[in-house]
């Protein structure tokens, strides 16, 4: 049984739950304050992203746009001001695309 469509339900239902209670929370206020972007690959980089699909074929899966926080931690036993400097140099940074182990999602 395939998982991904229960947790699209969800996810999907925990957004309408969500605009619905700030909806009511906030009478008088703005409303909602966010609107979608853009496509999150432009056309040349959704290209590219098939283009790597099939290289890496189905042992491994691609993923787009990943924060480097979300691959990479902080060393443990620096100070404070080390620790926060490291931090901020990877807080808004990503890779352009990753390439996982299809089985378990690891970064290869």
């Amino acid at each position: 049984m395939s998982w991904i469509p229960i947790i699209v339900l969800i996810a999907i239902l925990f957004v309408v739950l969500f605009i619905t209670v700030n909806k009511k929370h906030t009478k008088g206020a703005i409303g909602f304050p966010y609107t979608s972007r853009n496509p999150l690959f432009s056309a040349a980089e959704r290209s590219f992203l098939g283009v790597l699909d099939k290289a890496v074929g189905s042992d491994h899966r691609v993923f787009g746009k990943v924060r480097v926080a979300d691959i990479a931690k902080v060393k443990s036993g620096l100070n404070n001001s080390a620790r926060q400097g490291a931090l901020n140099k990877i807080a808004s940074k990503h890779f352009d695309y990753v390439v996982c182990r299809h089985s378990d999602l690891s970064v290869v």
